[in-house]
């Protein structure tokens, strides 16, 4: 009886392991299918991607040389700049035809990788002239997954207005913005064009931060290193904050009036890199709201709304100051004020010009006017080259 009992103990023990190694093939199969089906996916991003890099036509460079090497003295650059003019006009009639315009200036038109295209962008473009640098600036930053909203000052050259509008039209993800104002240094106009801008960019769902710039910046980082600086970020907001006394910007509306919701006021940079959320408050928050409608009898409002809402805790913002995440803003943008930090290259309106060597760690530079009617066609294309190395070199 027990040699029966003990026969049926093994059958079913054998049964249970038959079943398990069934089940163990099939997880196995599966498993290898799912992955050899994201390698052929990874391979396809990478297939399309390189073409899309092949089709940039922009000339080689001396890398080596444009680093070791001031670019506004560089003959090589200077030669390059009487080869690649991009005056506006020359730009209007190739944005009529989209295709020819986005091949030969050769805009991405994959997402690059599965990374990126999980973690799209959203970006406000602000300018006011010089908008051939402007679509330097957006062909760099462009991904298909991205959203973009362009403010051109009303002020503008029309001629502007219409190559701007031409080459928004033959983009799905890229727009002018629902409105425009004349922009005035100092004034509350920045404001209102950046709170349209945002309303314009929360109409799309997808977009995971947002960051604004003006026409002469330009990126110092591939999209997929500015992706992975973000997503790092695990949702805190990069806002510059200035902790030196401004009192003299408020003073006028103080005595008017009360800051309300008992906010502490705050001075910073308007550029910042912040999340949706963040956004969300800005532009539709009451407290928000009732502090940039105080605001706008103050002095260069811009550098306040952002530093103020981010750097008061208690009233609700997303992911508000924390003095341990000080020193990101440091790594977001590179804007050099003169007197501040040292100057390897020269200044324009007190700001930095810069120069390669000052570029090793940041995700965005301010790029000024070389001098008068002589622009950075050259050193941009350069730049490009530059960028191009590397994406290539993270899809190998």
């Amino acid at each position: 009886m027990n040699f029966w009992r003990k026969v049926s103990s093994i059958r079913k023990s054998y049964s249970t392991l038959v079943i398990l190694f069934i089940l163990m093939m099939i997880i196995i199969m599966f498993t290898s299918r799912k992955r050899k089906s994201i390698s052929m996916l990874k391979s396809e991003f990478v297939r399309k991607a390189l073409m899309t890099l092949s089709n940039r036509k922009v000339d080689s460079f001396n890398c080596a040389k444009i680093f070791d090497n001031d670019f506004q003295t560089s003959p090589e650059l200077k030669e390059q700049a009487k080869k690649y003019p991009h005056p506006a006009q020359d730009l209007l009639k190739l944005s009529k035809n989209c295709s020819r315009l986005i091949t030969e200036r050769g805009y991405f038109t994959n997402s690059m990788t599965i990374e990126e295209e999980s973690f799209p962008i959203a970006y406000g473009i602000f300018f006011h002239h010089q908008v051939t640098q402007m679509e330097q600036l957006l062909r760099a930053i462009y991904r298909p997954q991205n959203i973009y909203v362009i403010h051109l000052d009303q002020k503008a050259a029309i001629s502007d207005y219409h190559v701007a509008k031409s080459i928004a039209e033959c983009f799905p993800n890229v727009f002018l913005s629902s409105k425009r104002f004349a922009i005035k240094w100092g004034d509350f106009s920045l404001v209102e064009a950046d709170l349209v801008v945002m309303r314009d960019l929360l109409r799309f769902s997808s977009w995971r931060y947002y960051i604004n710039l003006c026409g002469m910046d330009f990126p110092l980082k591939t999209n997929l290193q500015i992706v992975r600086f973000l997503r790092g970020l695990n949702g805190k907001n990069i806002v510059e904050l200035d902790f030196r006394r401004w009192i003299h910007r408020w003073r006028k509306a103080l005595k008017q009036k009360p800051v309300p919701h008992n906010i502490t006021l705050a001075k910073g940079s308007h550029y910042v890199a912040v999340t949706r959320d963040f956004i969300n408050y800005t532009v539709n928050n009451r407290i928000a709201q009732d502090l940039i409608n105080w605001l706008r009898n103050t002095t260069i409002p811009d550098e306040s709304v952002y530093p103020t809402i981010f750097y008061n805790t208690h009233i609700g913002s997303p992911h508000p100051y924390n003095s341990t995440h000080s020193h990101l803003y440091k790594l977001a943008k590179y804007v050099a004020w003169k007197g501040e930090k040292p100057c390897s290259g020269s200044y324009k309106h007190s700001v930095h010009i810069l120069r390669f060597t000052n570029w090793q760690n940041m995700l965005f530079g301010r790029i000024q006017k070389i001098k008068t009617k002589v622009y950075v066609t050259d050193l941009l294309d350069a730049v490009y080259v530059l960028l191009d190395f590397k994406t290539s070199n993270e899809l190998l």
